[in-house]
């Protein structure tokens, strides 16, 4: 019998970043948030204790950084693809959801966020 994938949850990772539309959204920045979770098989690294039988958080926090700190995109589903993108690039990963949150948007309401959620799996 097959193994039914596990899933490994980062949760809410905060970023100051200068993405959007808008210039002025490039400009002066805005707070960001990201959620992924990676469906993976974890059954190994639960019996050994070893993190080199599982996904390694720390290289998944750097890929979501390097991506939501680096050159500007308009739109956070250019971010999301990006980030599911590298994630599925690691070992183990077989699909990646990830949720990108622009906090309090510049709409002309209150808005306590907007967010795109995807998910990718390897081909």
């Amino acid at each position: 019998m097959a193994h039914a994938y596990d899933r490994i949850t980062i949760a809410q990772l905060e970023y100051y970043a200068y993405h959007g539309v808008l210039q002025e959204e490039q400009r002066i920045g805005q707070r960001y948030t990201v959620t992924v979770s990676l469906d993976t098989d974890v059954s190994q690294a639960g019996q050994t204790d070893d993190v080199a039988h599982t996904v390694d958080y720390r290289g998944v926090v750097d890929d979501v950084t390097r991506i939501m700190t680096g050159a500007p995109v308009q739109l956070i589903e250019t971010l999301a693809a990006r980030i599911a993108q590298a994630l599925l690039t690691r070992d183990r990963v077989q699909t990646a959801t990830v949720a990108v949150t622009k906090v309090q948007p510049p709409f002309a309401t209150l808005c306590s966020g907007a967010t795109v959620t995807i998910v990718r799996s390897r081909s």
